[in-house]
C-alpha cells in the first residue's frame, strides 16, 4: 500500500510555490505549461465546497451541476487572480466561494424568470 498525500513546499530561493503529490514535484507558478495542472488541484480542492454553495441556494442537485460548470468557467477566466500558497488558502476559498454563490444566484434566477414566463397549455388541445 502506498501512502500519496498532497502538501505545499515553498522554495524560498524561486519564490514559487510547487505542490508535492506522490513522488511528483510540480512547479505551481502562473506559467500557461501549468494552466491544466493548477486547475485540476483547484478543482479537486474546491468542487465539493462549490457544489455545496449552489445546492444551498438552488436546493435541486441538476441545477447546482449547472452552477458548479458555470462557477469553474469563472475561475479559468480568473486563474490568474487564485493563488495555491498555504499563505493565500483563505482569501482563495473566499473568491471561490464568492464565484460559486453568484453563479448560484445567476442560475436561480434565469430559472426563476423561465418559469415565471411559461406559457399555459390552451385549453383546446387538451
Amino acid at each position: 500500500m502506498k501512502f500519496c498525500a498532497t502538501f505545499y513546499v515553498p522554495f524560498s530561493d524561486f519564490k514559487d510555490y510547487y505542490i508535492v503529490e506522490g513522488e511528483k514535484v510540480l512547479n505551481m507558478s502562473s506559467s500557461e505549461d501549468n494552466f491544466d495542472t493548477k486547475f485540476d488541484v483547484i478543482y479537486d480542492k474546491y468542487s465539493r465546497l462549490v457544489t455545496q454553495i449552489a445546492l444551498d441556494v438552488l436546493h435541486d442537485n441538476e441545477l447546482a451541476k449547472d452552477a458548479l460548470q458555470l462557477a469553474f468557467i469563472s475561475v479559468t477566466q480568473n486563474m490568474d487572480k487564485i493563488k495555491l500558497d498555504p499563505e493565500n488558502e483563505k482569501e482563495t476559498k473566499n473568491y471561490i466561494s464568492t464565484i460559486a454563490y453568484h453563479a448560484a444566484l445567476k442560475l436561480a434566477l434565469e430559472y426563476q424568470d423561465i418559469r415565471s414566463h411559461e406559457i399555459p397549455f390552451p385549453e383546446e388541445y387538451d
